[in-house]
């Protein structure tokens, strides 16, 4: 690349609010180490010598990334949509490339959507999310909006699927009708979410991010649902799957057989993950009496307990993490193949914080919780 090709970028401000991916680095942003706080205040010929020190490094995933956004210059498409390109087509977890081919062409169809959006009347009196957790610690950590209604999971009676096993599922079966009656605009997150995810999408900044604002435009028709991260749903059921951190050789048998057994195709599509989704009310009311015509519960608690001398049991405290929540790693596998079976628009949100799921992590959320957090 030209030695000097930051002559060509306006480096005299940072355009980013806070932490996250940065389309003029082209890079996260983050705070340990600090770059992002370097560039609140770092002046613009210093930011001019790591633009160009970044721009002569070999080239990476990211710069396929930057070709999609050079051409989304040329179509004159929204900044805002870089994220939709960003986290779909930058796979750091899994990479499937049926799902990647399929996603490019997904996303020209929801760029045109977005940009031929007819603006609408909304009001955030629509919408009601719930925050899902256990422990002061994740809600102190949302602040207080109209919008999120924060939920102990311990206190929601789902009969006889009340157990902590079986973690968000709860409030998709509770007896008590969990959302306010005038909710047009529904939702599932963790309480942990500003936690877990990177802080470029914290979720009590719901009201400003761009997607909440096409969600609220949208009509039920149109299928539009937000998530956090969006990955394939096949990652359950490869070679190499989710599933063989449960079971030994036999995971993809199982979670093959189960599928057939609840009448869901495995298709290569990318949807969202650890069910953190915000939509249209019909769509979860639609998946909701999925999960009874099909009595998807049941049917798992039979799966675990017929598969249960094939459960890998381990003293390592991630593995044993995972293990003692099966029941509800179930039932997210469940919702990644019913929104695959779906023809919905998925418009991803956020990425997962690198260090979520190492030991280190783990073990201070088991041990300073009241309980496992998902």
């Amino acid at each position: 690349m030209d030695q000097h090709k930051s002559d060509s970028v306006d480096l005299s401000k940072c355009y980013c609010e806070t932490p996250g991916f940065c389309p003029i680095f082209f890079r996260r942003m983050g705070t340990d180490p600090p770059d992002w706080e370097w560039c609140q205040r770092a002046k613009a010929e210093d930011k001019k010598v790591f633009y160009d020190l970044l721009s002569k490094a070999p080239k990476t995933e990211n710069h396929k990334l930057l070709e999609f956004f050079k051409e989304l210059d040329k179509q004159n498409i929204k900044k805002s949509l870089y994220l939709l390109y960003y986290l779909t087509i930058s796979d750091k977890y899994h990479l499937c490339e049926k799902a990647q081919e399929y996603q490019k062409e997904k996303n020209k169809t929801i760029t045109k959507y977005i940009n031929n959006q007819t603006r609408l009347e909304n009001s955030l009196n629509d919408l009601e999310i719930l925050c899902l957790g256990h422990s002061n610690k994740q809600f102190d950590s949302i602040q207080n909006r109209n919008y999120l209604k924060k939920i102990n999971l311990n206190d929601i009676d789902a009969g006889e699927y009340s157990d902590n096993k079986w973690a968000e599922a709860r409030a998709f079966i509770s007896k008590e009708e969990l959302f306010s009656p005038s909710a047009k605009f529904v939702g599932f997150t963790t309480a942990s979410w500003n936690l877990k995810y990177e802080a470029y999408s914290r979720i009590d900044e719901f009201h400003n991010w761009e997607t909440c604002h096409i969600l609220l435009n949208s009509k039920p028709e149109d299928n539009i649902v937000l998530c956090a991260d969006i990955f394939c749903s096949c990652s359950w059921v490869q070679q190499q799957s989710i599933l063989s951190g449960f079971f030994y050789s036999n995971a993809d048998f199982i979670g093959k057989n189960f599928l057939k057994l609840i009448g869901l195709n495995i298709r290569h599509l990318k949807v969202p993950f650890s069910n953190q989704w915000i939509c249209h009310r019909s769509i979860f009311q639609k998946y909701k009496q999925f999960l009874q015509d099909n009595e998807v519960l049941s049917k798992i608690e039979w799966l675990v307990e017929k598969y249960s001398d094939q459960i890998k049991r381990s003293t390592d405290i991630q593995k044993n993490y995972h293990a003692t929540r099966i029941h509800a790693y179930f039932m997210e596998m469940v919702s990644c193949f019913w929104f695959a079976n779906q023809d919905f628009i998925y418009l991803p949100n956020a990425e997962r914080k690198l260090f979520w799921y190492t030991t280190d992590s783990i073990k201070e959320r088991t041990s300073k919780w009241e309980s496992t957090t998902f």
